[in-house]
């Protein structure tokens, strides 16, 4: 068990390792859900952004970022067509 205290802002640290096991970055949203048993935290998955970079699709997920060639690649390879 994980024991954190709550400051006067009503803040609390989520200690290292439960961030580590929930793959929590700074930045990341989590959600807080109230029940009876009492409260839980999830991490949201961040919402895709899509740019154009040297005239590709770049598709990021908060700090990981997939180029189209990477992805066309990973189809081709599940494909077998290498």
């Amino acid at each position: 068990m994980v024991v954190s205290r709550v400051d006067k802002a009503g803040r609390i640290v989520i200690p290292l390792e439960l961030r580590r096991a929930l793959r929590l970055e700074e930045g990341d949203a989590v959600e807080l859900v109230l029940s009876a048993e009492g409260v839980s935290l999830r991490k949201v998955a961040p919402e895709p952004k899509v740019t154009v970079e040297d005239g590709l699709p770049v598709i990021s997920l908060g700090s990981n970022t997939v180029a189209n060639d990477s992805v066309l690649g990973a189809i081709d390879r599940g494909r077998g067509v290498c």
